[in-house]
This record gives structure tokens, sequence and C-alpha cells, in this order.
């Protein structure tokens, strides 16, 4: 299936892009964090991943199989490992994107 149409996160991009696409950078001990007020509290389809660098636009979409994500801005990363506090309290929501 090329198009994440049916994803639980709400992404609708093919994966092709995010699968050929080299990352720009692998990103380590991130966090996810959605604007404030957004309907949609978990999840990272909207939300902006944090490092201790800074932060990335929001998120459009993600390819678990390559842990990458594409963000509004058009840049793809590749999610390394989570912030440790963020992955003891978002098991679940790592566990349903397939991240652990």
């Amino acid at each position: 299936m090329n198009s994440r149409s049916n994803s639980p996160w709400g992404a609708t991009l093919p994966l092709k892009s995010l699968r050929s696409t080299p990352p720009k950078q692998r990103l380590n001990g991130w966090w996810l964090e959605h604007a404030p007020g957004q309907s949609n509290a978990t999840g990272i389809i909207g939300a902006f991943v944090h490092t201790a660098a800074g932060k990335t636009s929001s998120v459009i979409d993600i390819d678990a199989e390559t842990r990458r994500v594409k963000t509004k801005s058009g840049t793809i990363y590749e999610l390394g490992l989570p912030d440790t506090a963020f992955a003891r309290e978002n098991t679940r929501l790592l566990r349903e994107l397939g991240l652990i």
C-alpha cells in the first residue's frame, strides 16, 4: 500500500518519498510536543519534534519502518532514540507508531 490515507495518525502522503529520500539528519534524544490548544494531544502528525538543539516544523507524515518523518517544511528526519523521560511516559504511543 503506497498511501497512508487509512493511517490512524492522519498521514495522506505516499511513503515512497520518505523511503527514497535520504534524511537530513538523525535525531536522538527527541520528544514530541503539540501546539498549545491543539485538539489532538497524542500522536505524531501535527506535532513538533524537539531535541536539545531546537524543534522541527510540524510533522505531516511518518514511515515507522524506516523511522523517518517528514515535516511541513519538507525536511525528512530519521528518528533515533527518543528522550528517556518522553519514552517512559509515552510507551504506548511509541509502540503504536512502531518505534519500539
